[in-house]
């Protein structure tokens, strides 16, 4: 039965929810950034659909109307109305509405009508309704944002649908791609180069076709503007003649001839590395355009070591050194000001800056053997100072032994033994974030990850120590997985887990049987290595370092990672866990920070772990040069990889002394 209600207009103030409304009962309504689109759209456009009310009587007051359907629309009208700035709209004005009679039934029905049985609009409608309001009503991309109150940028990536290629659009209303993969092919601004990835990602079967994967083949093929790795290049890639392919949005635009973005790189990364080298007085340079563990694990290290002062810079350097304290008394007294306590800290970075390049250089002989690395590492140029080469590296025999000095080798006390005392839960979580450490370092070392699988697979065939009822005696499984709520720097080695991830050639992983079969046999030696690695990083279970560990297992820690600090630095959510004696011991006993220890004897466990966390991240410019030395390789005995832990088949050291070695004892191998 159809219904022909009246239509009238009603004073806005005479306008209020309808108990049968079915929001009705949803709290407080609707939201502010709920309401202010809507808002917006109605000053632009006007009010286009009448609200359903029907009459509500009130007890001794003035009878309202109940607003069934529209609220959205009421609560918009009514913050236009308390807008001053807006002209029109006031309590008083007349809103368009129809009429639900008192002897119309179902009101609830009416009401739920209205609200549940729309359809949202899909991105593609969303592109074809804004791609005829350019066309036919004239609207610029700001003038529809700002009818919408949203902003420029959606609108933008709205109409980037429009260019995707249209075959790939009708594709998605046929059902045969997903809305999340059709968005993945703007990745690319050309509609014809989006055809070759889909061909290319379809030709083993469109259930290849995935977010994931689309966005894998434009990652590994082309360079955003907006990218990181385009911002540094760009200036050298226009300078150099290369193609940008225009997009919408500026910053999406895409540099297409990679090979050239490689150079580009290259080039940027030789000059800086060479700048950084001339500053520091080493003797050569080089460059990766990606981090190769494999290789730069083989790697040395020398380090600065202090420099006497003598005259005007030692006056200088004085000058520096009590500026510094004085700005540690003064944050303190700053508390409530975090404009101050920025601009002291900002103050303070710089000047321990300063003092710690006047004050530590490299001397001559480790200056002779040591060059800088500059590596892009995806978002950022890293430098790795004082970086000795293989070839470089003078000999080292067995008797020499750990040294003295080093996080193992640290004189030991009664003290000492506090810092070991951890919970059966830090203890778990350790090994958790040690093993990530290890794994990551694995991922990346793709010959050593086969190895240790071929060794672990075939080993458990010829002598195997269980059996599984699955059909094979072939199983693997995994070891340790990602954390849900990873933080510090367990977050940073989970993200760069993700970014491997997504590096990855899984689209076999979709096909079953033969198909999935004949997929895999036909990746690239290179891509089925990679997949290997990161496999076999995943098997790998939590453990702690100990005294006597699997050989085996001992050998594929320290070759991944020698020193876990390349991966992991002791940081506040690893210090606030431990007691207060463990934090005083670590920093008298371990890092030979006696009077620092003393001075925090009396402070909150909170302050010391502060001032932990701060050393660690950024080791101050006035410690002594062992006592840097120390920072920068101390770990927690448990967390030590196999060699790092003294236990070494070569007797590595953990850390050379600087004020006694010889030329090969200068030499972090």
């Amino acid at each position: 039965m159809k219904h022909a209600f009246e239509t009238r207009e009603i004073p806005l103030k005479l306008l209020t929810l309808h108990p049968d409304n079915v929001r009705a009962g949803s709290g407080a309504g609707y939201g502010e950034d709920q309401i202010a689109p809507l808002a917006a759209n109605i000053a632009e456009c006007g009010l286009l659909q009448p609200l359903l009310v029907a009459p509500v009587k009130t007890d001794g007051g003035p009878d309202v109307w109940g607003v069934l359907a529209g609220g959205r629309r009421l609560a918009a009208l009514n913050m236009l109305a308390a807008d001053k700035s807006v002209k029109g709209y006031t309590g008083s004005m007349m809103v368009p509405c129809r009429i639900v009679p008192e002897t119309q039934a179902a009101q609830v029905t009416l009401s739920y009508s209205e609200n549940a049985l729309q359809l949202p609009m899909d991105a593609l409608d969303r592109y074809e309704a804004f791609a005829a309001m350019r066309a036919k009503d004239g609207a610029d991309v700001a003038t529809i944002a700002r009818r919408f109150a949203i902003t420029e940028r959606a609108v933008k990536e709205a109409l980037r649908l429009g260019n995707i290629h249209p075959d790939l659009r009708q594709a998605h209303r046929n059902g045969g791609l997903s809305l999340e993969a059709l968005k993945a092919f703007d990745a690319h601004p050309d509609p014809v180069v989006q055809m070759e990835a889909y061909e290319a990602l379809s030709e083993h079967g469109v259930s290849r076709v995935q977010d994931w994967s689309v966005r894998n083949y434009f990652s590994g093929r082309y360079v955003r503007v907006g990218d990181a790795l385009g911002q540094v290049v760009l200036e050298g890639y226009k300078a150099a003649g290369g193609q940008i392919i225009a997009d919408l949005i500026e910053e999406d635009s895409v540099l297409s001839d990679r090979a050239l973005v490689d150079k580009v790189l290259a080039d940027c990364l030789s000059d800086v590395a060479d700048a950084r080298r001339e500053a520091l007085g080493l003797a050569w340079s080089d460059y990766l355009l990606k981090p190769d563990w494999e290789l730069t694990h083989k790697y040395g290290r020398v380090y600065p070591e202090p420099v006497e002062l003598e005259g005007d810079a030692k006056a200088q350097a004085d000058k520096i050194t009590d500026r510094i304290l004085e700005i540690e008394d003064l944050y303190d007294q700053h508390d409530d000001d975090d404009d101050a306590q920025q601009a002291l800290h900002d103050e303070y970075i710089a000047l321990s800056d300063q003092l710690n390049d006047m004050t530590t250089g490299y001397s001559v002989i480790n200056a002779g053997l040591g060059g800088v690395l500059a590596i892009w590492s995806s978002r950022e140029i890293s430098f790795y100072d004082g970086m000795v080469r293989p070839e470089d590296m003078p000999d080292r025999s067995p008797s020499q032994g750990a040294s003295d000095t080093g996080a193992d080798g640290a004189q030991q006390s009664e003290d000492t033994a506090v810092q070991d005392k951890w919970s059966e839960k830090l203890k778990a979580d350790m090994a958790h974030i040690r093993t990530r450490s290890i794994g990551l370092a694995l991922a990346q070392t793709p010959q050593l990850a086969r190895d240790y699988a071929d060794y672990a697979l075939i080993r458990s065939i010829l002598k195997p120590y269980s059996s599984y009822d699955i059909g094979t005696t072939l199983r693997g499984e995994a070891g340790s997985s990602r954390m849900a709520e990873a933080e510090g720097c367990l977050k940073a080695i989970e993200d760069t887990y993700l970014a491997l991830s997504e590096q990855l050639a899984l689209g076999w992983l979709d096909l079953t049987g033969a198909d999935g079969f004949a997929a895999f046999r036909a990746l690239s030696e290179q891509e089925r290595a990679a997949l290997v690695a990161y496999a076999v990083a995943q098997t790998l279970k939590p453990t702690l370092s100990s005294k006597a560990p699997d050989a085996v297992r001992g050998i594929v820690e320290a070759e991944a990672l020698p020193n876990i600090r390349d991966v992991w630095t002791p940081d506040e959510g690893y210090f606030g866990r431990l007691t207060k004696p463990a934090l005083l011991s670590i920093l008298k006993t371990d890092i030979g920070m006696a009077a620092q220890a003393e001075t925090y004897e009396k402070s909150k466990k909170s302050e010391i772990v502060d001032y932990m966390h701060a050393l660690f991240a950024a080791p101050f410019a006035t410690l002594s040069a062992e006592q840097r030395a120390r920072v920068d390789t101390w770990a927690p005995k448990a967390m030590q990889t196999a060699i790092a832990a003294g236990d070494a088949h070569d007797g590595t050291r953990v850390a050379s002394d600087p004020d006694t070695a010889e030329q090969q004892d200068a030499v972090e191998g």
